[in-house]
């Protein structure tokens, strides 16, 4: 009782407050949980989490309780992190708990950090959004500022949504995964990994193509992003189900038809000798599967709108193939939007080679993305003069 008055001395009257308000409502006992775990759920700052972990408890049968118990005595605050749910994924506590329980402490920890990146992400992303959209969504004209920000937010999260659903069956897939073993596999954990690493990726890219857009000041508007879809795959690796990544045969026929037309029409229309022997590369490469490349691929309406592929030339270099965008939304500035988002990204895990043509009119642009032109070293091939690129590694 004396060593209880002692502590209660030591206490702000707003933290006896709110622990009393938590033994009430929440039938939890912060002081009895930090003699258990050797955490004070009051002093983590995040609110959202510890709320999130505080409720599961209130719903929790006994056995629950001592779980979580376990859990925070293993994980601390690293682990009481991953209770945030903003992708609304169900049953995420059990989630959580079975995480931390299945997996050694190590990988447990390097996915909660995983789960709790990506799920701030998101809300970065969507609020950033939402401020794009609260100029151009309709709003009644009595609605407040604040109801305005909150409605232009669920339409900013509605225009993820494909990304986001995508995150939920990773995680539900993972999670099936975990409950049907004893361990969970140092492989199956860097899958998991990187199914998320790339969900988080198509995100912030599709955040920075809007961005460029409305930095060139085209009107943002939800169709124009319900209606894209950007995606990044590496040909022959194994998706969340286990199943081999590849291109559907649609797509190859339309990257095809897209490369004829480019390089006919666009890039070396005076130059068939040029032109077919780069269409015939790419129609030998695309018989051949692309294996190991890592390809972009960006879609307007359900077709193919543009893409993009890095080929490895080692662990820290890559290719990249020229740019290809339909000419059919050219309006759009699709292309410049999107390399302004793949290009960061790749560069972040490699240093990027590539050529160019001496003429090139986006010379210019190549440059104030990053590239840098050896313009002293040019090279003749079909009748066209190249100089070769090379953006470093930023990560």
């Amino acid at each position: 009782m004396f060593e209880g008055e002692l502590l209660k001395q030591s206490k702000n009257p707003r933290q006896l407050k709110v622990e009393n308000h938590w033994r009430e409502a929440l039938y939890f006992d912060n002081d009895s949980f930090k003699r258990d775990t050797g955490l004070d759920v009051y002093a983590i700052r995040d609110f959202r989490p510890k709320m999130a972990m505080l409720l599961s408890w209130k719903e929790g049968s006994l056995e629950k309780r001592q779980r979580l118990t376990n859990f925070v005595k293993q994980y601390k605050e690293e682990g009481i992190s991953a209770f945030i749910n903003i992708l609304e994924n169900e049953n995420s506590d059990e989630l959580i708990l079975d995480i931390g329980e299945k997996n050694n402490p190590e990988n447990a920890k390097v996915i909660f950090s995983k789960i709790s990146e990506l799920t701030l992400c998101v809300e970065k992303i969507s609020n950033e959004l939402a401020e794009a959209f609260i100029d151009t969504a309709n709003f009644t004209e009595n609605q407040v500022e604040g109801g305005r920000l909150a409605e232009a937010k669920k339409i900013a999260l509605k225009s993820i949504g494909k990304t986001t659903s995508r995150i939920n069956e990773i995680i539900s897939t993972f999670h099936g995964i975990i409950i049907s073993q004893e361990e969970v596999s140092d492989e199956e954990v860097a899958k998991f990994i990187s199914n998320l690493e790339n969900s988080k990726t198509e995100i912030l890219m599709l955040s920075a193509l809007l961005k460029t857009a409305k930095e060139n000041k085209v009107e943002i508007n939800f169709e124009m992003i319900k209606n894209l879809k950007l995606e990044k795959r590496v040909i022959g690796e194994k998706d969340e189900k286990g199943e081999e990544i590849k291109l559907s045969e649609e797509e190859k026929e339309e990257m095809m038809k897209m490369v004829e037309k480019n390089y006919r029409e666009v890039v070396y229309p005076d130059n068939k000798v040029a032109a077919e022997a780069v269409i015939r590369d790419f129609r030998e490469e695309l018989a051949e599967g692309l294996a190991g490349q890592i390809i972009y691929t960006l879609k307007f309406q359900g077709k193919l709108a543009a893409f993009v592929r890095f080929k490895k030339l080692n662990d820290e270099e890559v290719y990249a193939g020229s740019l290809n965008v339909d000419q059919e939304v050219n309006n759009l500035c699709i292309g410049k939007y999107f390399t302004g988002s793949v290009l960061p990204e790749v560069a972040r895990q490699f240093r990027i080679r590539a050529i160019t043509r001496a003429n090139n009119p986006v010379i210019p642009m190549y440059k104030k993305q990053g590239f840098a032109i050896d313009k002293d070293n040019p090279f003749e091939k079909n009748g066209e003069r190249y100089y070769n690129m090379v953006m470093e590694k930023k990560g």
